[in-house]
């Protein structure tokens, strides 16, 4: 009576430990989330796991999205991080999914925006959610869209064999305890078993982690499901009907599926040896997989609900950080931007400007380190963000729906023995044949064609920069050859940005102005890295006889 006294009192000592710790958990996340909100969420993050989602939707859906050149050049990884104030894997998943695929219609973009605005205001809604949410905060639920994306493989004929396995070793087992005899086979069927298992499990290893979190997900989606904010709930699809479908695979994973993270090393290792022994895990899979391949698109209708929710969340959260933002004004189709104190997001103190687009392209020069590349980037990050998560970093965003393409510098590809203007020439074919296409691009580029000599580049720049200008498409370009702003002053409008230099130091202002630039800095600048006097005499000199063979 003492003993069973003692175990039923260490039982109690040990669930009242884990209740602690697991409020003590919670009350950690909340005082996170609470003093996060509105700050950017500094945390590693896996580009590769983060896109699975995406790519293989890709691969079974024709989307809409932004080429890997654009969201490269556009820096959108950073501007992924700045936003990603997500608690799960399935929340960075789906923002990430969300980020590469610009919508080309209003609606979607206004039922967002209007829970961006909920969750912004309503504190104890959000907080409930992301704390259900961070219940999947695992590494095992990155892999979860392949259990609903992948064509899953039909079990082999020797895999079928494993819960046979399983079942006919526990039986041995048992009838160890009536026959010494009985031994043999259970010693043949343990060996069997320890190969299969460590066959089988280094090859599904991740699978059979993921498994725990399938079912977790399940779960946050039946809490989902009894949500009573009107609000909230007219948002979300209806999910009653899948997670009724999923109820054989819930019961089925809650059976087979253990949470070790709250046992000891003994524990586990005993659990693992069990495991080995009779081939559980295993087979547990196997089964598994044919009830999660006849329910993959429920299985994804659930995960879509959490993400969405969890991505207005984080965007809320986001928005919150920045004192000047504004909602898109989308317009018709016509060849016309304008945009008013728009600035870059990831710039700490960023420098606004204005531009108005109408009927023209626009081309900017300027010096080096003036501010070109950083204002065509930020006309091109702030159209991906009007079209994703209905916010401009601007007091005023007016323009049509546009697909952004990019085409802006990049180095020598060595490994792929590209010269870099032969790289530039294969980036900027592929905007070429976009502009044929019916749909309005916003074109972007940054010293189109460098990589040449001049006169080649200034002819070919100029014929590509007509071409991509056609119809109703928008062009942004950037360059030094003052001599391409003069041949298409007719179809582009051009902009300068510029500097100053005085007591051997070189600033800019980073305002955009109207006109050709009048000033250079490239010389000035080997002067004021302390080039010989020579050197610099030498360069102003072959500059002006340049200048005076060019006129």
């Amino acid at each position: 009576m003492f003993y069973s006294a003692i175990v039923i009192a260490a039982f109690l000592a040990f669930y009242a430990y884990l209740f602690y710790k697991r409020r003590k958990d919670e009350r950690l996340f909340l005082v996170q989330i609470r003093n996060g909100w509105g700050k950017e969420w500094a945390r590693e993050r896996d580009f590769n796991q983060i896109a699975t989602y995406h790519s293989l939707k890709s691969q079974h859906t024709d989307l809409d999205k932004l080429d890997n050149r654009t969201w490269d050049d556009l820096n959108m990884n950073e501007i992924f991080a700045k936003i990603d104030h997500t608690v799960s894997p399935i929340g960075q998943q789906y923002l990430y999914h969300v980020l590469r695929t610009p919508k080309q219609s209003e609606p979607e973009l206004l039922q967002r925006n209007r829970l961006f605005n909920l969750f912004a205001t309503s504190p104890t809604e959000r907080e409930r959610l992301q704390r259900l949410f961070h219940c999947l905060n695992e590494r095992e639920a990155f892999y979860l869209p392949h259990f609903f994306l992948k064509e899953l493989a039909a079990a082999s004929h020797w895999q079928r064999l494993t819960p046979i396995l399983a079942i006919a070793t526990v039986l041995c087992m048992l009838l160890v305890y009536f026959s010494a005899l009985a031994i043999v086979p259970l010693l043949l069927l343990t060996s069997i078993n320890t190969v299969s298992h460590f066959y089988y499990h280094q090859k599904i290893q991740m699978n059979l982690a993921s498994l725990r979190s399938l079912k977790m997900m399940i779960g946050v989606g039946n809490a989902l499901s009894e949500i009573k904010n009107e609000h909230i709930g007219k948002h979300l699809t209806d999910l009653r009907h899948p997670l009724s479908r999923l109820r054989k695979l819930e019961r089925w994973l809650r059976s087979v599926v253990f949470d070790h993270s709250n046992l000891d090393e003994l524990s586990k290792t005993f659990l693992q040896i069990v495991n080995i022994v009779t081939l559980f895990e295993v087979s547990a899979f196997v089964l598994s997989l044919e009830i999660i391949r006849q329910r993959q698109d429920d299985l994804h209708e659930v995960f879509t609900a959490i993400g969405y929710l969890e991505v207005t969340i984080a965007i809320a959260s986001f928005r919150a950080g920045f004192a000047t933002i504004s909602e898109p004004q989308f317009t018709a189709p016509h060849k016309t931007l304008s945009v008013e104190n728009i600035y870059h997001p990831l710039l700490t103190n960023p420098v606004a400007n204005s531009l108005s687009i109408n009927g023209q392209g626009m081309l900017v020069t300027g010096s080096n380190m003036s501010g070109k590349t950083t204002f065509i980037r930020t006309m091109g990050v702030n159209a991906v963000l009007a079209q994703t998560i209905y916010t401009t970093f601007a007091q005023s965003y007016q323009a049509p729906f546009l697909k952004v393409r990019c085409a802006i510098g990049r180095a020598d590809n060595l490994l792929e023995g590209k010269s870099y203007y032969l790289a530039e020439v294969e980036a900027t074919r592929k905007l070429v044949k976009a502009a044929e296409r019916n749909d309005q691009c916003l074109f972007i580029l940054d010293e189109l064609l460098r990589g040449t000599n001049t006169i080649e580049r200034i002819a070919a720049g100029k014929a590509v920069l007509e071409h991509l200008n056609q119809k109703n498409h928008l062009v942004l370009a950037t360059t030094h050859d003052n001599d391409l702003g003069e041949l298409l002053n007719a179809q582009f409008e051009c902009y300068h940005f510029q500097e100053s230099v005085a007591d051997d130091e070189l600033s800019f202002d980073y305002k955009l102005r109207s006109g050709i630039t009048t000033t250079r800095n490239a010389i000035a600048l080997l002067a004021i890295s302390g080039y010989p006097k020579a050197v610099i005499q030498s360069a102003l000199e072959a500059a002006s006889l340049i200048e005076g063979k060019g006129r």
